[in-house]
């Protein structure tokens, strides 16, 4: 042991000041303190930095590393996100028979209709924002606040516990079928710790308790089982993905050149068998119109930490005088269609390899024109992008921090300056590796 120390005491070292500072975050931060968070995050990625590279070939040790960065924050509750509040309340409403698709809280709270645990607390920790829309969270999802509900009962903290709990086995799973795919692809298995040991990855899901990592272990399960030819058990992971988040359904065009057309009809069918008796349950009439309108609100209503978008509705403001998101969110949709259509049909998606590839410049193209990118929406790109040998993610998953300025100001007003900081890294470095690094590699 005093030998094993004496080899690995930078990295002990660095882990043990991580730790700590993961302690600070978790348990005594408040989001009014941005440029606390800021010297801590860019701290805990120097960190990140360091592990990799005294670490990167002892797996046990980077894996033993992120499991404890997940476990000191078993415990808090989240400080820098109030969506757990509605997590809970949307699960306490299933277990008194109550669909959250069909009722927004302020509609609950209005006719007097309920009496749910932690009630008036609930509603009022949510946000005025969440309290006035239908949920939009697949059932899947809903399973989930569900059973935190159950058990946790009347306590919020036994509740969060759990969904901690879970979200730390589902990124325990992206470890490990990200390590085999790595493996599978000829790829450096240690690639995967740029997602496991990244603060934005602990402060998103361990800290602020956002569910896109449960959603990326069943992607990531289907991407692997799509690499190993069980493309049928990949069919009902996918699908199960789609039943967290709605994100994976974009991707879907991708499988049917990979797959070919035979395979692609019954891959199809299961992705959709999965979903429909998911969603059969909470089916009504209603249901279909709240759900399809509280989606459309992301292309209409919602802003914030955009990068394009706010470049065209700063153009649209020159000529009109107002704000056109209106405008613009009727042709982002159809924008979106076009990406997936040329990134899935326009390149070769006959490898998992450029499949992968792909997947990334779409998902990528379609963060960059949004009108939203809350900084837990760049998991997707960054489990995807240690597939490749681009890095500008990794580059993005640091600048984010800056979006969290927002929350130092009472009315969450994001400075431009900040988003400057954020954006301009991100696109010059993927400019370097779109053309000066494949020019050298030439």
């Amino acid at each position: 042991m005093p030998q094993y120390l004496q080899l690995h005491k930078y990295a002990i070292l660095v882990a043990s000041i991580c730790s700590l500072l993961y302690v600070y975050l978790f348990y005594f931060f408040e989001r009014s303190n941005f440029y606390v968070l800021l010297l801590t995050y860019t701290l805990l990625f120097i960190g990140l930095l360091k592990l990799v590279q005294f670490e990167k070939w002892n797996f046990k040790f980077l894996f033993g590393v992120g499991v404890l960065f997940r476990l000191v924050g078993l415990f808090a509750l989240p400080n820098l996100s109030q969506d757990f509040y509605r997590f809970i309340w949307d699960g306490q409403l299933f277990l008194q028979g109550i669909s959250p698709y069909l009722s927004s809280p302020n509609q609950l709270i209005e006719q007097g209709s309920i009496s749910i645990p932690n009630q008036d607390l609930l509603f009022d920790k949510m946000g005025a924002l969440s309290a006035s829309h239908y949920s939009n969270y697949p059932p899947l999802h809903q399973l989930v606040f569900v059973l935190g509900a159950w058990i946790g009962g009347s306590s919020i903290w036994r509740t969060v516990i759990f969904f901690k709990i879970i979200l730390l086995l589902a990124d325990v799973g992206v470890w490990y079928f990200g390590k085999r795919l790595l493996e599978r692809l000829h790829i450096s298995a240690y690639a995967i710790y740029w997602y496991f040991l990244n603060p934005m990855i602990l402060l998103e899901f361990s800290g602020n308790l956002h569910f896109e990592g449960l959603m990326l272990f069943f992607l990531l399960t289907g991407l692997y089982c799509l690499a190993i030819n069980q493309w049928k058990w990949a069919a009902m992971a996918i699908g199960a993905s789609i039943s967290v988040k709605l994100l994976p359904l974009v991707l879907l065009p991708f499988f049917l050149p990979f797959l070919k057309m035979k395979k692609s009809i019954v891959f199809f069918l299961l992705v959709g068998i999965v979903n429909i008796v998911l969603f059969l349950p909470f089916y009504t009439p209603d249901f279909i119109a709240h759900y399809l309108k509280t989606i459309g609100l992301w292309f209409t209503k919602f802003e914030f930490n955009a990068s394009l978008y706010y470049i065209a509705r700063w153009i649209g403001y020159q000529i009109t005088g107002y704000n056109t998101i209106h405008i613009i969110g009727k042709y982002t949709p159809w924008l979106v269609i076009a990406l997936v259509m040329w990134f899935a049909w326009a390149k070769s998606n006959v490898h998992i390899s450029k499949l992968l590839q792909n997947m990334l410049w779409f998902l990528s193209s379609y963060f960059f024109i949004s009108t939203t990118v809350h900084p837990w929406y760049l998991s997707s790109l960054l489990i995807l992008t240690i597939f490749t040998g681009y890095r500008f993610v990794l580059v993005w998953t640091f600048g984010v921090v800056w979006s969290y300025m927002a929350y130092s100001d009472p009315s969450f007003a994001e400075a431009p300056w900040a988003l400057w900081i954020e954006y301009l890294p991100v696109f010059l470095f993927l400019i370097y590796e779109l053309v000066v690094k494949n020019r050298l590699k030439i």
